[in-house]
């Protein structure tokens, strides 16, 4: 076998393999077990109010009648991989992603209307995946004042791995 071919067919052999090896990559893998997760509400009536964290801290305005949100997200006890804010004045959600690990978290939005019916509002959130440090993304929600919420999160964007859900947030 002359050189050249023994080269042509190492380098096939090692295309094969790394092709093999990229076919059968995983994408980032679920928490497994679940994070913890710590909801923090603040009765926006006494407000303006701020709760320091190792990102950037949050400031909720006053907002007679609702009920502001801060979750955190960790796991070993204390490592955070996010937060979500809920701020009832001008229903905004804050969705944050502080772990730099290829993998985030998803949230939904809801409330009972009149007929007992929940409701989603703005679809499927996310802070995203990048390669920085903090991904965070902003929704503006439009939620009648004084609607009482459930801040759903999950593991995977079709949601089927809850991990918890969340209420006593009000618009």
């Amino acid at each position: 076998m002359t050189r050249r071919r023994r080269i042509a067919g190492l380098l096939a052999g090692a295309s094969l393999a790394t092709g093999a090896m990229l076919a059968t990559a995983v994408p980032a893998q679920a928490y497994s077990p679940d994070p913890r997760v710590q909801p923090i509400p603040y009765d926006t009536d006494t407000c303006p109010c701020s709760h320091p964290d190792p990102h950037d801290g949050t400031y909720f305005k006053h907002d007679p009648g609702g009920v502001a949100m801060k979750i955190h997200l960790d796991v070993n006890r204390g490592t955070w991989i996010g937060k979500v804010e809920f701020h009832p004045h001008d229903e905004l959600l804050w969705v944050y992603d502080t772990r730099d690990d290829g993998d985030t978290y998803y949230v939904t939005v809801s409330y009972y209307n009149e007929a007992g019916r929940k409701v989603r509002v703005g679809g499927v959130m996310s802070a995203g995946t990048s390669s920085a440090a903090v991904d965070s993304r902003t929704y503006d929600l439009d939620i009648t004042d004084g609607r009482r919420l459930v801040i759903d999160l999950y593991d995977d964007s079709g949601l089927t791995d809850h991990i918890t859900a969340v209420s006593n947030a009000v618009a």
